[in-house]
């Protein structure tokens, strides 16, 4: 038996595979966020922990979300210099890293790199998303989300078209829909115990 941490609604070509194959979900950790007091939007950023020195895309969603509209935690990986980013607008909160899965459970729009753990994550927490790939893998999980209808392609790294994004997302409800709708599917898929059962 053939463990898939996935659900079939997310899995490409589900059908094709055969009863060997169990879809259990993503293994999320079971961590509870506190509820945020503040009123507005909360757009989460990250581009993941391994490739994630990118100072021109750090600085862009600076200058993209600093007018306060929003509130911003942008975690940028280990190896990146806060410092060298330039000044910090306000609604920011700017980290080497966040406990993520508690991040996603308040977050209205995640900024990702596509990675397919992050993608998981926030599917499994009814976001959705801004895609922005940085390699094969990542293209592909990324094309799988847009074809769901829970994300949108990042059209280019630039502060205009970063903002642009996040509000086509917040502003068109099919989205958040999209993502809650394979929020469902993961946690119906049975996770660990369901995994375990399949063992």
């Amino acid at each position: 038996n053939t463990v898939v941490y996935t659900s079939k609604e997310f899995q490409p070509l589900a059908d094709t595979f055969s009863d060997k194959y169990s879809f259990v979900g993503p293994s999320v950790p079971d961590v509870t966020a506190e509820p945020r007091k503040s009123g507005k939007k909360l757009i989460y950023i990250s581009l993941g922990t391994v490739n994630n020195k990118n100072n021109e895309f750090y600085r862009n969603c600076l200058e993209a979300f600093g007018d306060g509209e929003f509130d911003v935690i942008m975690s940028v990986g280990e190896g990146t210099d806060i410092s060298l980013l330039g000044e910090i607008p306000g609604d920011f909160e700017v980290k080497n890293r966040v406990e993520q899965i508690k991040v996603l459970q308040n977050a209205d729009a995640f900024i990702t790199h596509s990675g397919m753990n992050s993608v998981n994550e926030s599917l499994y927490c009814g976001v959705p998303m801004v895609l922005f790939p940085q390699q094969q893998e990542q293209r592909m999980v990324a094309e799988r989300t847009v074809s769901l209808g829970a994300g949108v392609y990042l059209k280019r790294n630039s502060s205009k078209s970063i903002r642009k994004a996040v509000q086509l997302i917040l502003e068109d409800g099919t989205y958040k829909d999209n993502a809650v709708k394979l929020s469902e599917s993961f946690k119906r898929a049975g996770g660990a115990k369901k995994a375990a059962e399949a063992i």
